[in-house]
């Protein structure tokens, strides 16, 4: 399979939503679309990315079997009005974040 002319547009609109992806959570736009493409890839395209991004599918796996995918003291994430962290005893701890009006 190659590029078509419908994958290449639909390839416009991605990079513009990782754009936005970056500008309000400063995650990592490639390796956001990475794991994006390994979450919908089917067993062939797994074994592609794997051969080009080595060690990538077994830090995805940890992290979807992880508390909120933390995997280090000190990381921390918001999901929904929690704040969730794992703090430098590998324990994960949520806080709810009130509204500050």
């Amino acid at each position: 399979m190659s590029i078509g002319v419908l994958e290449y547009q639909a390839s416009i609109k991605l990079e513009s939503k990782a754009n936005d992806l970056r500008s309000n959570t400063g995650a990592n736009q490639f390796y956001s679309l990475l794991g994006a493409l390994y979450r919908i890839a089917g067993s062939e395209e797994v074994d592609k990315l794997n051969i080009a991004f080595p060690g990538v599918f077994e830090e995805l796996e940890k992290r979807y079997n992880a508390p909120a995918g933390l995997l280090y003291p000190g990381e921390r994430v918001v999901i929904g009005d929690y704040l969730i962290v794992m703090d430098p005893d590998g324990k994960v701890l949520s806080t709810a974040i009130k509204d500050e009006q």
